[in-house]
């Protein structure tokens, strides 16, 4: 009797201390390779939030436990990360990116066998939206909404002479179908086509190939490295086209490689812009980045990091006593829409697009980006 008894009270003592086990959140980005500047920047954006909820006590007492593992934007990185995310626990996943790398995570089964719900993922490709993959919650506009932005603009100004970069993967050839998809509804195509090979900066073959085209305005489908090599390139070899680009590239880091030549950029943005802070989920990141990064600036890839984990905090906290379950955060998720501070997105079963959001910025002079 002794023993049960003294078995149940041990039993009572160790429950409060699961129960205040931290809560798990992984995210698998590249913080190496020529994306590095994309992940250091969503994990800069999302710790801001982890820092603050923490510093306040956590979720119901339990704090948020924020492991970033680095795939250096290589898929099959991808897939053996997530193969043994699952040793880690995790209540959810944080911002898968790249398009070939979710591609790759869905078409494995790896994303699957984790069986948690993934809050953000940085690509907007129709191939990827396709799938519609029940544990993927997107927080950006596709692709295809930013392109016919794109488009739409510098028809609008007169810029019928288009033609295309592209990134010779998923990621680039589906935007070069969405390019010809919005031109053909407007009876035009591409003056003319160049891509290049994921992973390099080598862009001399496309800078001749663009330069030599009698184009008014070149739309690149292109990563932050590749973007700046060829923005660099192509101004120095005499090219006048109007430049723009997709949401995907860091304007900070295109700056800081092409410089003044920089100056007049078109970038796609799929959340607002963070610097002016214009609305309260701006104004409220601003502060937790002078706070806890006084030394960062604040840019759109960390606002978008910023996002994904306000998401997922507020789905956890819906999720009540259950913050730690996966299937509760998934349910909460889908339950009502997430009002940020004057930026909404909104989820529902089967439908994981949380958000239309684009708007055209231009880099200034300054090296900043105005709308």
């Amino acid at each position: 009797m002794n023993t049960l008894i003294r078995g149940a009270m041990l039993g009572l003592l160790a429950c409060p201390l699961l129960a205040m086990a931290d809560y798990t959140v992984v995210q698998i980005t590249p913080m190496t390779g020529t994306q590095a500047a994309t992940g250091k920047l969503l994990t800069e954006g999302a710790s801001l939030v982890f820092k603050e909820l923490n510093e306040k006590g956590g979720i119901a007492g339990q704090k948020i436990r924020y492991v970033v593992q680095d795939d250096a934007y290589k898929p099959d990185e991808t897939v053996r990360l997530l193969k043994q995310v699952s040793a880690e626990k995790p209540v959810a996943l944080l911002g898968l990116t790249g398009t070939a790398n979710v591609s790759a995570a869905i078409e494995s089964g790896a994303l699957e066998a984790v069986g948690v719900p993934v809050v953000g993922a940085y690509t907007g490709a129709t191939l990827v939206r396709e799938k519609k993959h029940p544990q993927i919650f997107h927080l950006r506009a596709s692709y295809a909404a930013e392109v016919e932005k794109l488009v739409e603009m510098a028809t609008t100004v007169g810029q019928q002479k288009i033609a295309v970069l592209h990134q010779n993967d998923g990621f680039g050839q589906d935007g070069l179908a969405q390019v010809k998809k919005s031109l053909a509804a407007r009876k035009l195509a591409p003056v003319a086509v160049a891509s290049y090979e994921r992973g390099t900066t080598q862009m001399g073959p496309a800078v001749e190939a663009l330069a030599k085209a009698d184009a008014a305005a070149i739309i690149m489908i292109s990563s932050t490295v590749a973007t700046s090599a060829f923005v660099k390139g192509y101004r120095e070899k005499g090219g006048f086209a109007q430049l723009y680009t997709l949401s995907v590239n860091s304007e900070r880091d295109i700056v800081a490689t092409v410089g003044p030549q920089s100056h007049g950029l078109g970038i796609s943005q799929v959340f607002p812009v963070p610097s002016g802070g214009k609305m309260p989920m701006t104004r409220d990141y601003l502060a937790l980045l002078k706070k806890h990064a006084p030394d960062a600036k604040p840019s759109e890839g960390s606002l978008e990091g910023y996002v994904y984990a306000r998401v997922l905090v507020e789905a956890m906290r819906r999720a009540g006593a259950k913050a730690g379950d996966p299937a509760a955060i998934t349910k909460a998720l889908e339950s009502a829409p997430f009002d940020l501070g004057g930026f909404t997105v909104s989820f529902a079963p089967g439908q994981h697009e949380g958000s239309n959001y684009v708007e055209l910025t231009m880099l200034n002079r300054n090296g900043e980006l105005v709308r």
